[in-house]
């Protein structure tokens, strides 16, 4: 059975079994009442806000209570504008917990690098037009859960030693710039961790993939790793093939969740508390060459999840916007049109 959770006085109130009170306000909702039909504008938002208050209970009940109750509490209120002249309905504010462990606000921070890195890749089309892409998956043997904080530092200084090759630093073939993420997977039959690195590379004339993947297998051995590598670890983008579904994909493998929210809605309590205390204020995205002096130059925000315009449609710009406020309701587990101030 599904739980979500809201603040209330609970003198009176039947909890159900296996939940934690705290202070005597907690009142678990059983999410499963959600069978109501769902409006485009607030669908997919419900859908995230559910998992986002399993992940909020799971946060309350390994004793981070805070970042639970924040969590909890994160995207109760969508304000909406609705623009005439384009037709279209915007998110113009929300309240988010910006926790990286919450669904709500990890797809809300993915559509965000989409966007920014298609801006960015479209620039580099209008600069670097001989360039070729790649898109390649680096991994690495999983690691106990224990192991993740040890093993991601030793992946990043494999990454460094890896750049200090000869097949990415060549300034005539080599790499012109690269974005690159981590993601983390859970193995609920071994319970064991799996974090690998997703690399946009920008070649600057052919792209030498197949030579990047043995490079990455001896700077692994050289920072103390095993590297793991199958026929689905890189994909060559040709621009000049029009690739713009590829490239399209590839952003969108780079940049999705670093965590998946079903993952983290079925992991065990204990191995569950071993990653958010083991990947504490590791960083999940970064960028170098010329993908990182675009980004600056039209300055794209990646790593947090930016405020959107509150009275103005971002699509063109028009100050003649109508409002909408939905809340969200704990007792019907959906949205709920607020239309008080209407």
């Amino acid at each position: 059975m599904g739980v979500g959770i809201r603040r209330q006085n609970t003198k009176g109130v039947h909890i159900l079994p296996n939940t934690i009170i705290i202070a005597q306000t907690v009142n678990i909702v059983n999410t499963e009442q959600s069978g109501k039909e769902r409006d485009e504008l607030t669908g997919k938002w419900a859908d995230h806000k559910e998992m986002s208050l399993r992940v909020a209970r799971k946060m309350m009940q390994i004793g981070k209570e805070r970042r639970g109750w924040r969590m909890a509490e994160c995207a109760t209120q969508l304000i909406y504008n609705y623009c005439p002249d384009c037709d279209r309905y915007t998110v113009a504010r929300t309240n988010l917990c910006r926790d990286r462990f919450c669904p709500t606000c990890n797809w809300r921070l993915s559509l965000q690098r989409y966007v920014n890195m298609t801006r960015i890749t479209d620039k580099l089309a209008d600069e670097f037009s001989e360039a070729n892409y790649s898109f390649v998956t680096l991994t690495v043997k999983n690691c106990q859960p224990h192991e993740l904080s040890d093993t991601m530092n030793r992946m990043y200084d494999a990454w460094n030693r890896l750049l200090q090759r000869k097949i990415l630093k060549d300034d005539r073939t080599g790499a012109a710039g690269w974005a690159k993420s981590i993601e983390i997977t859970y193995n609920p039959v071994t319970h064991t961790i799996h974090p690998h690195y997703h690399v946009l590379i920008v070649w600057r004339r052919y792209e030498h993939t197949q030579q990047m993947l043995k490079a990455w297998v001896q700077s692994c051995e050289k920072s103390g790793l095993e590297a793991v590598l199958t026929a689905q670890n890189a994909q060559s983008i040709h621009r000049k093939n029009n690739a713009g579904e590829s490239m399209a994909a590839a952003i969108c493998e780079t940049f999705k969740y670093a965590i998946k929210s079903k993952q983290l809605d079925e992991m065990p309590y204990k191995e569950f508390k071993i990653l958010v205390d083991e990947i504490g204020g590791k960083r999940m995205v970064s960028f170098g060459g010329v993908i990182k002096e675009i980004a600056a130059q039209i300055k794209v925000n990646m790593e947090t999840i930016e405020e959107e315009a509150v009275n103005v449609c971002r699509h063109c710009g028009s100050m003649d916007v109508d409002r909408m406020v939905y809340r969200w309701s704990f007792g019907e587990n959906s949205y709920i049109r607020d239309t008080s101030g209407e």
